[in-house]
């Protein structure tokens, strides 16, 4: 009988905790991961990152400054890497191809474009990515954090043509 005592309080201080553990309704409706853009996004800094860049091969492409240096945020070169790389590029056409401006503003869509052309033109003959362009106009490529290799900037840049591409997944 002691048995059966301990069972029903078990079951009972069980049921008690389930009712009270019963997930609430959220106010807010969760975000919808297909829908990146909210009134708290704003393209100016990306934009102000911007700049028109020219391959060797004469290539007019565009490129992300990596940094901006504090007070007045004018644009640095990483020392011994470069001014641009394929991941933040890479990034801003993500940026760019998932926001609520893009079907329609067409300097977004000449932005996207020149910034995926970049892209393509840091393509080593392997299919991987160099990392880093640098101010001189060349690629950098022997630095340890621009090698084409397989590395998380040939991931990214490679999910960045595939939103781009016509069918991808970035855009419905």
């Amino acid at each position: 009988m002691k048995k059966v005592k301990q069972l029903l309080l078990l079951f009972v201080i069980f049921a008690f905790s389930a009712s009270a553990c019963k997930k609430q309704n959220a106010v807010n409706p969760p975000i919808d991961p297909g829908k990146t853009d909210t009134p708290f996004i704003n393209l100016n800094h990306l934009n102000d990152l911007y700049t028109p860049v020219v391959f060797p091969d004469g290539t007019p492409s565009a490129g992300i400054f990596i940094y901006s240096a504090y007070p007045d945020y004018h644009h640095v070169e990483a020392t011994g890497e470069g001014f641009s790389c394929v991941d933040d590029v890479s990034r801003a056409v993500l940026v760019y191809l998932r926001s609520d401006q893009f079907a329609t503003d067409t300097a977004i869509q000449s932005k996207t474009f020149l910034l995926i052309q970049f892209i393509l033109s840091m393509q080593a003959g392997d299919g991987y990515f160099y990392n880093f362009f640098q101010s001189n106009g060349t690629i950098n490529t022997t630095g340890v954090t621009s090698m084409a290799t397989a590395n998380w900037w040939s991931w990214r840049a490679l999910q960045a043509l595939s939103e781009a591409a016509p069918n991808g997944s970035g855009r419905k």
